[in-house]
C-alpha cells in the first residue's frame, strides 16, 4: 500500500471475506499446520479510485493471535501492513512468485469473491512473516486492468 501511496494513488481496503476455516493444503504446509487445523483467513481487495489494484489473502494461525498479535484479528478495513510493519523485529521470507491461471484452485477462489472478470493470467507473490516468532502468511495477487 505504501508504494501505491508513493505513486499518488489513494488505496482503500475492502474486506471480501474473513472467517475461521481450513487453509489450502499448500498454506498449511508453509505454516506447519496439521491437516485438521483452521486459521483466520482474511481476503481483501485493495483499490484506488474504484480501480482494483490487488487481492490479498492472509492466513493467521490460532497460535499467532496472542499477545500484541491479537490485534490482527480486528483489522477491519486497515491494511495488514499497518500493524505488522510497526514491529521492528519483523522478519519476512523471500517472495515466492507464481502465475495464476483459470482452473487453478486459487484463481477459482478469487473468482467467487470478485465482482469483475479476471484476466486469464495473474501474477502473484507469497511470503511468510514472523512477528515475535509467530507466523502470518500473505499472498498478494496484482491486477493490471
Amino acid at each position: 500500500m505504501e508504494r501505491a501511496r508513493q505513486a499518488g494513488l489513494h488505496p482503500k481496503v475492502q474486506v471480501l471475506n474473513e472467517t475461521w476455516v481450513s487453509p489450502f493444503s499448500c498454506e498449511k504446509k508453509l505454516l506447519n499446520l496439521s491437516f485438521r487445523s483452521v486459521a483466520l483467513i482474511r481476503e481483501v481487495m485493495i483499490s484506488s479510485e474504484k480501480k482494483p489494484l490487488m487481492y490479498a489473502r492472509t492466513i493467521i494461525p490460532i497460535k499467532t493471535l496472542s499477545g500484541a498479535e491479537k490485534q490482527l484479528a480486528h483489522l477491519k478495513n486497515r491494511s495488514l501492513g499497518s500493524i505488522l510493519f510497526k514491529d521492528q523485529k519483523l522478519e519476512r521470507s523471500p517472495f515466492e512468485f507464481f502465475v495464476l491461471q483459470e482452473g487453478h484452485y486459487f484463481y477459482a477462489r478469487m473468482n467467487k469473491l470478485i465482482d469483475f472478470a479476471l484476466p486469464s493470467e495473474l501474477w502473484a507473490r507469497r511470503s511468510l512473516f514472523l512477528t515475535n516468532k509467530k507466523k502470518v502468511l500473505l499472498t498478494e495477487v496484482f491486477f493490471d486492468l
